[in-house]
């Protein structure tokens, strides 16, 4: 039974020490192996992006130790925001940010869209109205306000996938539905803790997405349905990011679930993999920091680095080509704990090397200067700024500069010289170390947030004196 297993993982976890920032590996394989009936290993061969994974269930108390309908009303009471680095206590959840209330409703257009519960307050009373009134509770991020779900999505985040693990609780009265046919960015992980919901399943709408990658669908991108699950309590359902789904109540029950997001991002696909070797590689090829500056006719100058130009070649081709914007195979290097370099193994230098060939072939200084001169640029180009802290104005590229052959000529062997310069193995390193810099600042910040949490919820401001913490 899956209780034992987290009293198992709670009983490791005392208040007073938090989250521990390296559990034991077996505790966790062991935990997933009772949530989805399968090994790690055939789960991430099998089904991780690429296709669902229903383990049904109904039994009633199969998540009675992770969060019940009564914890709810405590995590609202006690609640606080949890999206700006200076923490305040004081402050309590925003809505539209910490989290939501949520109704399907259909627009003058004759389309369904997902409607907003008109309060930016998340209390307990505006909760109890909206929810009397068919709306959804949302709750972002439960695992920074309630401790079982922070164990269960730190086992799965340090010692399964090694990408952050965030948890979103769905509260949804009976016959009623929260939001319209979508898809989301993130791997999802449904756990049904209480009554049953049914969910509608479609095609995937797009592979493999980024966050900004998202749109609201039509009927005919819809399409027909693939099937319909019933999710009783215990159910476990996972489905990979960018598939078509909905979910609704038909019974007279309340529906609570808990979605855990597995979120990969960009640097940890085989697009990041590429940005990286051009970040690496322009810290010894002075001519890739060097502007694109050539007169033809007139003067054609670009106060864009060569560097910044692939980085812009490489977000435009992995919008085009989406099996780039799939995840690296890094998982095994990224739950790995210490000091120790990792070794790329030839599963990894083979992926490394078809990524840099794709991009040396597919990649073009003219798919960077269509990119550039998108309006949302500056927006979308996160990973560009987060390696260079890269602001790129959208007229700098133009099609012009990209119309020269001697740009295309050194465009080429630039290229060449990037795939020549910088190894596997680097690149690898690189990434591994700011992807566990990463889940050592989730651990810092779950811990953070839920002994603010426990404290603000204590009389006397003393942990001592608190309701019990399951």
């Amino acid at each position: 039974m899956i209780q034992a297993v987290l009293c198992l993982v709670c009983t490791l976890c005392v208040l007073a020490r938090g989250v521990d920032a390296s559990p034991p590996q077996h505790e966790a394989a062991a935990l997933f192996k009772n949530l989805f009936q399968t090994s790690v290993d055939t789960f991430l061969s099998d089904y991780f992006q690429t296709k669902l994974l229903h383990v049904p269930r109904n039994e009633s108390g199969y998540f009675s130790g992770l969060l019940s309908l009564e914890d709810i009303d405590w995590v609202l009471e006690h609640g606080m925001s949890v999206y700006d680095d200076n923490v305040d206590p004081t402050v309590a959840m925003v809505a539209g940010r910490d989290g939501s209330l949520v109704k399907r409703v259909k627009g003058k257009d004759g389309a369904w869209w997902t409607g907003a519960y008109p309060n930016k307050s998340l209390s307990l009373p505006v909760a109890h109205k909206a929810f009397k009134s068919g709306f959804t509770l949302i709750i972002n991020r439960l695992n920074y306000r309630w401790r079982p779900v922070a164990e269960l999505c730190h086992r799965l985040a340090l010692e399964v996938f090694g990408f952050r693990t965030n948890a979103n609780l769905y509260l949804t009265p009976a016959r009623s539905q929260g939001f319209e046919a979508h898809f989301d960015w993130m791997e999802s992980i449904v756990l049904q803790l209480s009554g049953q919901k049914q969910w509608t399943m479609y095609d995937f709408l797009i592979r493999y997405p980024y966050s900004h990658l998202k749109f609201k669908p039509t009927e005919s991108q819809l399409g027909s349905s693939t099937g319909t699950i019933n999710m009783t309590p215990g159910t476990v359902l996972y489905f990979p990011s960018g598939m078509g789904h909905e979910a609704q109540t038909e019974s007279s029950q309340v529906s609570l679930h808990v979605t855990l997001g597995v979120e990969i991002d960009e640097l940890y696909t085989l697009t990041g993999l590429i940005h990286v070797a051009i970040h690496l590689s322009a810290q010894r090829l002075d001519r890739l920091n060097q502007p694109i500056v050539r007169h033809v006719g007139s003067d054609v100058n670009s106060p864009l680095s060569w560097k910044q130009t692939f980085h812009l070649a490489v977000e435009e081709l992995s919008r085009r080509v989406p099996d780039i914007r799939r995840v690296a195979p890094l998982q095994r290097y990224l739950i790995r704990s210490g000091n120790n370099l990792p070794q790329a193994d030839e599963a990894f230098k083979s992926v490394f090397l078809l990524s840099m060939a794709s991009a040396t072939e597919e990649s073009s200084c003219r798919g960077a200067a269509t990119l550039a001169q998108r309006s949302e640029l500056t927006t979308h180009l996160h990973i560009v700024k987060m390696i260079g802290d890269i602001i790129i104005p959208s007229t700098e590229l133009t099609m012009d500069v990209c119309e020269d052959q001697w740009v295309n000529d050194v465009w080429r062997g630039l290229w060449k010289q990037i795939s020549n310069t910088v190894t596997a193995q680097e690149v690898l390193e690189y990434v591994v170390a700011e992807g566990r810099s990463d889940l050592i600042q989730f651990t810092k910040h779950t811990n953070q947030f839920l002994e603010l949490h426990e404290r603000n919820g204590c009389p006397l401001n003393d942990v001592t004196l608190c309701r019990p913490i399951k």
